[in-house]
């Protein structure tokens, strides 16, 4: 089973964010956030390579667990999936430049 923790920082990761801004913005560590994107790779049976996180958000978006939401112009982890709103705002993508 995928955890939230791991949906929201693949969800940054698709606006692409790098692993320490990812960090930052959920108030965890580097680490945390490398062992997250490992644990959903090897869950999504995706390599670690350059290509891991676009194969990653394609894969989830095709679960439907990653869904773009037009409001703030990016993906966020799917609302009917369990998803608590209130824990994170989520950037738009032009927040993320």
């Amino acid at each position: 089973m995928i955890s939230q923790g791991e949906l929201k920082v693949a969800a940054l990761a698709a606006l692409g964010w790098g692993n320490k801004r990812i960090a930052g913005r959920l108030f965890l560590s580097n680490e945390a956030v490398k062992s997250r994107l490992r644990s959903l790779y090897r869950k999504l049976g995706v390599g670690g390579g350059a290509n891991a996180r676009t194969g990653a958000v394609v894969k989830l978006m095709r679960m439907r667990l990653l869904v773009w939401d037009r409001d703030r112009q990016g993906l966020v982890p799917n609302k009917e999936m369990s998803y608590n709103q209130e824990s994170t705002a989520w950037p738009t993508e032009a927040a993320a430049q």
